[in-house]
């Protein structure tokens, strides 16, 4: 493979990674797989989503690396792909929170007020 090729391919495998997290609805699921593992029917409850909508937004995150998953009988139960996503989803939200007033504006309206 010649260099330059090389070189696009490398970015747009990262790319894979950073369109997990182009949606607010998959940062959602990424939120909710930190607290605990989940089924596909657990997180769509949890996010107010219908089960195919969350279960597109799960297929984009795994395919981004971000989510393991294991079948459970008929169910499929998801999980975050270790502590380096963990990490990751954190210093995303944490960055959001002190680059962006709107994001830490969201946070306390969620949250309420001692928002850490």
């Amino acid at each position: 493979m010649a260099p330059e090729n090389a070189k696009v391919a490398l970015f747009e495998a990262i790319a894979v990674m950073g369109k997990a997290f182009a949606s607010s609805r998959r940062l959602e699921l990424l939120d909710l797989l930190a607290q605990a593992p989940r089924t596909v029917d657990e997180l769509a409850r949890a996010s107010g989503q219908s089960t195919a909508n969350t279960s597109q937004h799960l297929q984009a995150l795994h395919a981004g690396g971000m989510v393991t998953r294991a079948r459970e009988g008929t169910s499929v139960r998801y999980s975050l792909a270790g502590d380096e996503v963990l990490s990751l989803w954190l210093a995303l939200r944490d960055l959001a929170v002190a680059q962006l007033g709107e994001a830490e504006r969201a946070a306390r309206a969620y949250l309420g007020e001692d928002v850490d």
